[in-house]
């Protein structure tokens, strides 16, 4: 049993009723509760920061001796410090995804849904002809 069960325990049962005795009793549950939860947040959070203290353990060393290897020698070390950054981008990437841009990917559908209906409500208002001519001019038709 858990202190914050003890306490609400002792609230009817204990010393008599006092109700300023019960309500600090409450609060006081009601506060541990709440700090329990945010001490597994905090814990969450800290195996996140050492995930990223780990990626960064791995190839700060090794991103910063290619660095200076590419510096020296363009042509001999630019690919491979191409190839050893992609592969750090690549652990960030699994850490902390980046949204998606919709930059020539195909459009979501409830985005297409949407388009749809605008273009059909256009359709209806500004007269059928008018709307074609725009969307052609657009390249959409």
């Amino acid at each position: 049993m858990g202190i914050t069960e003890k306490l609400r325990e002792l609230i009817p049962n204990g010393y008599g009723y006092n109700s300023e005795f019960a309500h600090t009793m409450e609060a006081a549950a009601v506060e541990i509760e709440r700090l329990r939860q945010g001490s597994d947040v905090l814990r969450k959070e800290l195996a996140e920061m050492s995930a990223i203290r780990g990626i960064d353990d791995r190839f700060g060393g090794r991103l910063a001796l290619m660095l200076e290897c590419a510096i020296l020698n363009p042509n001999g070390y630019f690919y491979e410090a191409c190839a050893l950054l992609d592969e750090y981008k690549a652990e960030w990437e699994k850490v902390n995804p980046s949204p998606p841009t919709f930059m020539g990917e195909p459009m979501p559908s409830d985005r297409s849904a949407r388009l749809r209906e605008k273009i059909r409500i256009a359709q209806i208002t500004a007269g059928e002809d008018a709307v074609a001519a725009n969307l052609r001019s657009m390249g959409l038709v």
